[in-house]
């Protein structure tokens, strides 16, 4: 299996669905994830959890601009 035929498998099961659910969940960390380590003063974890959804909401808007794109 090359690297195309790979590309496109994961090209064709990318859809909107699939941006929303990790959009949704990179937001999810960024709030409710953040908030509730913010409260049980655990900053680094809240960092990590924070970094992690910005991570998510990226990557997830740009595969989805790149597969749309290629």
């Amino acid at each position: 299996m090359d690297l195309m035929a790979i590309f496109e498998k994961i090209k064709s099961a990318y859809s909107a669905y699939m941006l929303m659910l990790v959009v949704v969940i990179g937001i999810f960390l960024i709030i409710v994830d953040g908030t509730l380590l913010k409260k049980r003063q655990l900053k680094k974890e809240e960092k990590i959890s924070k970094a992690l959804g910005y991570i998510y909401v990226v990557l997830g808007i740009g595969s989805y601009i790149i597969f749309a794109i290629f």
